[in-house]
């Protein structure tokens, strides 16, 4: 089953603890001690240890919709980090933090109504911090 706790300690692991570098040749090389990765392979890489379905995806744009055409929980998670253009409802930091951002979009999942953003709001302040719905 797929874990959004799971893949989140997998990202940390392969950024904190492993010994990758960076390369797009060799991308696909997730050896811990002297692996190599870019972006996108680190994401399904980190999404397929999770748990997550990734289809045939070899870049993040690949993650966009899945094989019904439906958007995928990537869509909707990159939704949540992407530029804030024309979202319904924004969080924004209560304090600015110099390293934290101060926006994020609330992704159109939970845009619908305003008891679902705050539901999602509400969720997310736990691990985020305190941003107010905008």
């Amino acid at each position: 089953m797929a874990s959004v706790n799971t893949l989140i300690a997998r990202m940390r692991y392969w950024c904190e603890v492993a010994n990758m570098g960076y390369s797009w040749s060799d991308r696909w090389n997730f050896n811990p001690k002297a692996g190599n990765c870019d972006c996108s392979s680190l994401v399904i890489h980190c999404l397929r240890e999770a748990g997550f379905d990734t289809g045939t995806a070899v870049n993040t744009a690949d993650l966009s919709v899945n094989h019904a055409g439906e958007r995928t929980f990537f869509a909707n998670l990159i939704e949540f980090f992407a530029p804030i253009e024309n979202q319904r409802y924004i969080l924004k930091a209560q304090e600015k933090v110099s390293d934290q951002t101060e926006y994020f979009a609330v992704p159109s999942l939970f845009d619908k109504r305003k008891e679902d953003a705050q539901a999602f709001v509400a969720q997310i302040r736990k691990s985020i911090g305190k941003y107010d719905l905008v």
